[in-house]
């Protein structure tokens, strides 16, 4: 495990000077001790750091694309007339009363309360 030292310190063991802002690689167990110790924190891998960022940017592009298809599919509904949607509330088993809003908002709820179960 490569470490950063925080600070200048001297090796317990092999009595080694470590300066501050320097970089070494110990043995995981070494390794856990000295950053126990406060005297240094672990550093990643740049392979470490870029697959963590790949991952979140992937997260947030699959995030991305559901909230535009909700949305798209709100759209959607707002288009069809209210014969349309009386239809498509009685498909889900949602109350056929109210405005347009109204149908669409309990269509919608209901989806994403059948997507939670």
């Amino acid at each position: 495990m490569k470490l950063r030292f925080n600070e200048v310190c001297r090796d317990k063991y092999t009595n080694e000077l470590y300066e501050f802002d320097s970089i070494y690689e110990f043995e995981e167990e070494r390794a856990l001790e000295i950053i126990a110790s406060g005297k240094a924190e672990l550093v990643h891998s740049i392979s470490e750091v870029q697959n963590a960022v790949e991952q979140a940017m992937q997260e947030q592009l699959k995030e991305d694309e559901k909230k535009k298809q909700e949305e798209s599919r709100m759209i959607n509904m707002f288009s069809l007339s209210k014969k349309e949607l009386i239809e498509l509330a009685k498909e889900v088993d949602v109350s056929i009363r109210g405005t347009k809003e109204e149908i669409i908002e309990r269509i919608l709820e209901k989806e994403v309360d059948n997507k939670a179960d």
